[in-house]
């Protein structure tokens, strides 16, 4: 079972969310200057300029500090912003709760980012949102069955990548329910304790992008077939009145 500890109630400016991403550095801008930077190279008009990795590392630096100070947005804040816009939620629903990590960015990220959030509708954002999701034919009834949670989970990759890393070394594998080589039941029940409680009653849905989750364009899924390496859940909780969103990567 997920707990996320005494629920704290945040209240944001919605409008200044959008306000502050405005002044962000767009996301493919910046995945074209990081890696511009890594090879040591920046662009002047059409023209590649060769430059010291001291000096390429220095221009990083800057443009990370300029884009938090026009921005004066927080990665929470991003986050948020990114869910609400990605699911449509109301603007007067509250986010109640909010779970990240890595909780910042690294140099080159947020490697393996897990992010879970809720947020509270009112009565009447809810029946507007609840009646929508239903009409889509988008959202799939709770609960998530144990097929799609493998999927998720990434049971087969992992066990796969195991059983290679045995050949490779010219082990063998561990005995098997051993803890160094779990069967896929135990890595789901596992996966499960990982996870946001799944609502007794609503409907989910399931996003995928593939490669950068929080930005690039994503695919909603009905059903896994095979496991995924990200994606974005969202469980409607009928009863309280919840929308419960998952955010998970591999890379």
């Amino acid at each position: 079972m997920w707990i996320s500890g005494p629920i704290t109630t945040v209240h944001y400016d919605y409008n200044r969310l959008e306000a502050v991403a405005a002044a962000r550095i767009s996301f493919s801008a910046w995945r074209w200057f990081t890696k511009s930077i890594r090879g040591g190279m920046v662009v002047h008009g059409n023209h590649p300029i060769s430059v010291g990795r001291s000096i390429a590392r220095s221009l990083l630096i800057a443009a990370v500090l300029s884009c938090t100070v026009l921005a004066g947005c927080t990665t929470r804040e991003a986050n948020e912003l990114s869910l609400r816009r990605e699911f449509n939620i109301p603007r007067a629903a509250t986010a109640v709760t909010y779970e990240a990590t890595p909780s910042e960015p690294g140099w080159f990220g947020r490697e393996g980012l897990k992010i879970t959030m809720v947020f509270q509708l009112s009565g009447t954002d809810f029946n507007v949102f609840s009646r929508a999701a239903a009409d889509s034919g988008k959202w799939q009834p709770l609960p998530i069955s144990d097929s799609v949670l493998k999927h998720l989970a990434g049971v087969r990759t992992s066990r796969k990548a195991r059983a290679m890393s045995a050949r490779e070394s010219g082990r063998a594998l561990p005995p098997e329910g051993s803890i160094y080589n779990p069967t896929e039941q135990q890595i789901l029940e596992r996966y499960k304790q990982s996870m946001p409680l799944q609502p007794r009653k609503g409907l989910y849905q399931i996003r995928t992008s593939g490669n950068d989750i929080m930005h690039a364009p994503k695919a909603v899924r009905p059903t896994l077939d095979a496991d995924v390496n990200d994606f974005m859940l969202a469980m409607l909780d009928t009863e309280h009145h919840k929308i419960v969103i998952r955010v998970s990567t591999n890379y």
